[in-house]
């Protein structure tokens, strides 16, 4: 049971970054669509469950160990050089952006500068790194839960809040619940399938595999139905906010806006986990060095790189593997419906 929860909590760790725990997503895809948002979370959970059972189902049948294994299988050598070095970048990109938001939400709190946030952020991570896999697995079996339960009573205070304005009726909804959903989990299918084809060693029996995709796929859905409730029944006044949850947060008190303040900072840093984790993992294969100087080299460098705009580089890179995500998402589900058949 242990292996299944670590899968669990490292796959929804890996989803829960800034964008996700931030509420900024959730507006962004589903709270858009209003009731129909809910529509939307509902087929991204079950895409969420098909696409990761099928890729630990495999993982554990073909004793699969990377994401580069698995792609090469299906693109071949050539092609798979090119994609796996966009995905290592866009993983690259990630956390550096996590280690920006953590640098950014520090000086919120305590007006240092935000390389003072990275610094200290990159210190926990090196020793995430220094633990690989094993790391990775036992501090978001911490974290994890704690996020769970902390945006569970941020969503359950703010939904009994009374004064609460709904989103009128003649407020402008532009484009298709349907496709948001599908393009959610395009969106986030790089990051959460390159952990997932990680994940073999914990896995030593196959239903491990298959309960880890179902538990996390749903967790995910009701953290997902948690902000979407809350973020869509305040739209109107968090439209325009760069973290909408933690304006929730902030509007309920001070102990609320801090806890949410610890919840984005515990998500930011599962994420960065996980990605770092895999672009380590990545860069061992290329670079002979000692594992701990190399996670160490890694971390410094990354300090000073989270400073030089890479929102705005993701902001050009997301659309990118936008479209790699959805040609992995079709090829996944064209897989599994081929053998349904």
């Amino acid at each position: 049971m242990k292996n299944v929860l670590k899968i669990i909590c490292v796959y929804v760790g890996t989803v829960i970054g800034a964008g996700f725990a931030s509420g900024q997503e959730m507006m962004t895809f589903f709270s858009r669509y209003r009731e129909k948002g809910l529509i939307g979370i509902y087929i991204s959970v079950i895409f969420f469950i098909v696409i990761s059972s099928y890729v630990l189902n495999y993982v554990y049948t073909y004793n699969i160990y990377s994401y580069e294994k698995w792609l090469e299988r299906i693109v071949g050598r050539s092609l798979c050089k090119v994609l796996n070095s966009m995905i290592i970048l866009f993983l690259f990109s990630i956390y550096c952006v996590m280690l920006a938001g953590t640098g950014s939400l520090i000086q919120s709190f305590f007006g240092c500068r935000p390389l003072v946030g990275a610094s200290i952020m990159s210190i926990f991570l090196f020793i995430i790194f220094i633990y690989s896999l094993e790391g990775l697995g036992t501090v978001n079996m911490i974290i994890v839960p704690i996020i769970f339960m902390g945006m569970l009573i941020l969503g359950i205070k703010a939904i009994g809040v009374k004064a609460v304005v709904n989103i009128p009726d003649n407020i402008n909804m532009t484009g298709n619940y349907l496709v948001s959903s599908i393009l959610y989990v395009s969106y986030n299918s790089i990051g959460f399938l390159a952990i997932l084809f990680s994940m073999r060693p914990f896995m030593k029996k196959r239903y491990e595999g298959i309960l880890g995709a179902l538990g996390g796929s749903l967790v995910l859905g009701v953290m997902m139905l948690i902000i979407h409730k809350t973020t869509n029944m305040n739209y109107v006044q968090l439209k325009g906010s760069q973290i909408p949850m933690l304006e929730v947060g902030k509007s309920l008190g001070l102990e609320f806006y801090t806890m949410y303040g610890l919840i984005l900072l515990g998500a930011m840093f599962t994420t960065a986990a996980a990605n770092g984790y895999i672009v380590l993992d990545h860069m061992k294969k290329k670079i002979k060095l000692n594992h701990i100087l190399l996670s160490g080299v890694f971390c410094i460098i990354t300090i000073p790189l989270s400073n030089f705009g890479f929102k705005r580089l993701v902001s050009i890179l997301y659309p990118i593997f936008g479209y790699v995500g959805l040609f992995t998402i079709i090829w996944i589900l064209y897989r599994k419906i081929r053998v349904l058949l």
